[in-house]
């Protein structure tokens, strides 16, 4: 709710009802005087909210009432001759019980009637002391005219459309969710006055002005905050119809046109024309739909054709409703009408293959009796996997059975042709072919196939199967093969019921290699330059040896250990390996070679009878060997000398530092093995 505040603009009555300038006073039966120290219900302009009251509600009469709560007798009652251009403040003086008492105030206009616009919600006033100074109890008003109770606003038409200096009028409706409450009374104004001005407040009716353009129409609910717009196009007459589509067209007589007939209407300024009603007129008996049509923004209206009964040219006439001179006609071709049957030929259909292919013929006649030559026709077949049909109905066998075909044409469906398919077999064919090979005691399956005349395999054939040596090859009733002994045979599959037999030669033997066995599976090597030889031996999937033609071996490391294409292993350094064998693309597990040699002595240098003067250096190295001499680079000593006075010695090094004069030996030995030593005896002179 609000402080009710009214105004009107230009010279339309102005309403303000705020402070005390006018004051209406009643008795009441209880006795109470409302003298001039009677309490006061204030219908307050302060902090107000404008209200712009509908034009077609504007007051030449307003009547205040005051009623006490859950009482219809008025205790306040002021009419007021509204007169354009004033200002009114209303300030009502009501009788009191000497009690708090509520109070309810509404608004009413007075013209041709009773129209309620503004109603209080019930206002406590409190009770007045005798003697202290009235103040004014302020009252807030709601909107309760016309619509009062709407939550949207629309204005319809939108678009509309007026030709220069012409008038149409719009409408504004309520509102309550999607319920309309109906057309209620707006303030309406236009945004755009030099194209479209505002002639009539009170009905919405507007004026065009003298030139093309457009104006945004605004009605509004000020009471409630709604308001709503609509456009109004300002156009010149029409000047000219032309053709914007659907000319030229073909059909069948009695049926409609793929495409809608399209018109354009422009303006005498050869822009193009909305709002504008074009009137469809089709001959030859034909119709359209819509009969009538409004040109839309881009000028252009549409409705669809339906032909006459008559064969051949036919035509249509679209004219501007408003001037019947500005007229276009359009033209189509009527070709055959609606079909009455489809029949097809041959009505029964014979194939021995599959694949073979046989085309159906179409004859169709018309409602006239008329033999036609159908645009489309659509084939079926009541099973796909006995025979397919082409767009052409070209019939091709896919497999054994019956199916019908159809034919569709302009909604008219053909009696079926009956279609079998029984292929007769012509020949046997075996997998695998002649040259196959089974391992001893190797399972093969082998299947046989009967094919037709096209050479399309026939499913579901049996066969009696053989074999030509059953010590060599035996075979069951479902063509599995296994192998019983070294040699060759023939496989024969008979077709059941048939002479047509298929034979296939091969042989039983070892199968291909499977797999590679490597012996010894593990060398171990205490001694550089040792060698050994391996074997190897090629089975099949059944376990048959095999024979190699050619070994290929490889070391995965051959610092440490390499194998000669015979197989023989040298260890060449320390660490550890694998050795494989591989023929073809088959290769053997690994073996694994270990190359740890064994120290059993050792050699210095320099050996015994070196000289070294006083304060020299010279530095002593030690190698192991094994024992077949072979030296151990990687083994590691520990250095001392026999006189730390004559020559001292770096322990890990080996190098050395002569100090005064005398006999002195050094020695090394392997770390980790004591047993493993080499002295060198030598003097140091001054």
């Amino acid at each position: 709710m609000t402080n009710l505040f009214t105004s009107w603009n230009s010279c339309r009555r102005a309403l303000l009802v705020g402070t005390a300038v006018l004051t209406a006073s009643c008795s009441d039966p209880s006795g109470v005087d409302p003298g001039q120290d009677a309490p006061v219900i204030s219908v307050s302009a302060r902090a107000a909210q404008e209200y712009s009251i509908p034009p077609a509600l504007e007051p030449s009469t307003l009547q205040a009432l005051v009623r006490r709560e859950g009482e219809e007798r008025v205790v306040a009652d002021t009419t007021l001759a509204v007169v354009p251009g004033q200002q009114l403040a209303l300030e009502l003086r009501v009788p009191m019980r000497g009690e708090d008492e509520v109070f309810e105030v509404e608004l009413i206009i007075l013209n041709d009637g009773e129209t309620e616009v503004f109603r209080s919600e019930p206002t406590l006033v409190p009770a007045h002391e005798a003697g202290a100074p009235v103040e004014p109890t302020e009252v807030l008003l709601e909107y309760s005219g016309p619509g009062s109770g709407a939550d949207r606003l629309q204005v319809t038409p939108d678009p509309s459309s007026v030709l220069v200096g012409g008038q149409t009028s719009l409408e504004a409706i309520a509102f309550d969710d999607d319920d309309p409450l109906g057309a209620v009374p707006v303030e309406w104004r236009s945004l755009n006055p030099d194209v479209v001005a505002l002639a009539d407040p009170a009905t919405g009716l507007f004026q065009a002005g003298d030139q093309r353009g457009s104006a945004r129409i605004v009605a509004s609910l000020d009471p409630l905050g709604l308001a709503d717009t609509a456009r109004i196009f300002v156009t010149p007459p029409p000047g000219r119809i032309v053709r914007a589509g659907g000319d030229n067209q073909e059909g069948r007589a009695g049926g409609a046109l793929p495409n809608p007939i399209r018109v354009r209407v422009l303006a005498t300024d050869g822009i193009n024309l909305p709002g504008q009603l074009v009137v469809f007129e089709a001959g030859s008996g034909g119709s359209v739909s819509p009969a009538t049509a409004v040109t839309g923004a881009d000028g252009t209206a549409s409705a669809e054709w339906t032909l006459g009964p008559v064969l051949g040219p036919q035509e249509l006439v679209a004219r501007v409703a408003s001037d019947p001179e500005l007229a276009i006609t359009f033209r189509a071709e009527a070709g055959a009408a609606a079909l009455a049957s489809v029949t097809l030929a041959p009505r029964f259909m014979q194939f021995d293959a599959v694949t073979e292919t046989q085309a159906l013929a179409v004859l169709a006649v018309d409602i006239f009796g008329n033999v036609v030559t159908p645009d489309d026709v659509s084939w079926s077949s009541s099973n796909t996997d006995v025979v397919t049909i082409s767009g052409e109905g070209v019939v091709t066998a896919r497999g054994n059975g019956e199916a019908e075909i159809t034919a569709t044409a302009d909604g008219v469906r053909s009696e079926p042709t009956r279609a079998v398919v029984a292929q007769a077999p012509v020949s046997v064919q075996l997998t695998p072919g002649a040259g196959w090979l089974i391992a001893l005691s190797q399972e093969r399956r082998f299947a046989a196939t009967a094919r037709d005349r096209l050479d399309q395999p026939i499913p579901d054939a049996s066969f009696e199967w053989s074999s030509s040596n059953p010590g060599v090859l035996e075979i069951d009733g479902n063509g599995l093969a296994r192998g019983v002994g070294l040699g060759s045979a023939e496989v024969r599959a008979r077709l059941t019921g048939s002479e047509l037999t298929a034979r296939s030669a091969g042989q039983v033997g070892v199968g291909p290699l499977e797999t590679l066995i490597v012996a010894p599976g593990g060398i171990t090597f205490d001694a550089l330059t040792l060698t050994e030889e391996l074997s190897v031996e090629g089975r099949d999937a059944f376990g048959n040896v095999v024979e190699l033609d050619e070994v290929t071996w490889v070391s995965s490391r051959p610092e440490v250990a390499s194998v000669s294409e015979s197989g023989v292993v040298t260890a060449v350094g320390l660490g550890d390996t694998e050795i494989r064998a591989r023929v073809g693309d088959v290769t053997s597990g690994p073996v694994r070679v270990v190359v740890d040699p064994v120290a059993v002595g050792a050699r210095i240098e320099p050996s015994s009878g070196w000289v070294l003067r006083d304060g020299r250096r010279l530095t002593f190295e030690a190698t192991a060997f094994d024992r077949l001499g072979n030296d151990l680079p990687h083994v590691e000593f520990t250095y001392e000398s026999s006189d730390e006075d004559v020559l001292t010695i770096d322990e890990d090094s080996g190098r050395a530092r002569a100090r005064n004069e005398g006999v002195v030996t050094v020695r090394a030995t392997m770390r980790g093995n004591d047993d493993v030593r080499a002295a060198s005896t030598g003097i140091v002179v001054d």
